[in-house]
């Protein structure tokens, strides 16, 4: 594979990969529903006003979201360093597989959470040093990405990103950040990753 001077800063666009670099990178994608969590209920977000709605008790939406695949929980209140729903994460671990994001910066409450029945933990760009302490095959790397699939929080393309960690990381989480008002839109922006 030859992503032209991956240890650079330089960035270059999708269009600059041959469509075998693509599918290399990106072999298979698996979609994976999202439950947030905020003060023990399942929260919404409002991508106009950034308020949360909450709608619904975690243990039945869990119980919906495990029957056909995996699912994500994201401790909003742990990301945001105002408290946290371990408890609840690590109840919905034991009925249900299940991965967790939760801002993750500390190696002891990521391997309570992994000795807790959770199959994977997300980190970020910002924790690579997590990944020579932690197995491989127990984290998820979320990237942020613009529309372009540009790295928000590094100078460099999603593609460059994953070719560095390639061999320290198996799992992506692609976050396109509420760039896309709908469905739609997310669907096409998926499937040219995919394709």
């Amino acid at each position: 594979m030859h992503l032209r001077e991956s240890n650079s800063n330089e960035s270059f666009p999708i269009d600059k990969l041959t469509e075998q670099d693509q599918k290399n990178i990106f072999r298979k994608l698996q979609i994976i529903p999202t439950l947030f969590l905020s003060k023990g209920q399942c929260v919404l977000k409002n991508a106009k006003d950034n308020k949360y709605e909450y709608f619904k008790n975690p243990f039945e939406l869990s119980a919906t979201f495990s029957v056909n695949s995996d699912m994500l929980i994201v401790d909003i209140d742990e990301c945001n360093g105002c408290g946290n729903n371990r408890d609840i994460i690590k109840k919905i671990s034991m009925a249900y597989k299940c991965y967790v994001s939760n801002g993750a910066k500390d190696k002891e409450i990521i391997n309570d959470y992994l000795s807790n029945n959770v199959k994977r933990v997300v980190i970020s760009p910002k924790n690579l040093d997590i990944i020579k302490e932690v197995h491989p095959n127990r984290l998820i790397m979320r990237v942020k990405v613009d529309k372009e699939l540009k790295m928000i929080e590094e100078d460099k393309t999603l593609f460059a990103f994953v070719n560095e960690i390639k061999n320290d990381i198996n799992v992506l989480y692609i976050d396109f950040d509420g760039q896309y008002e709908n469905e739609e839109d997310a669907i096409k922006a998926v499937k040219k990753i995919q394709d």
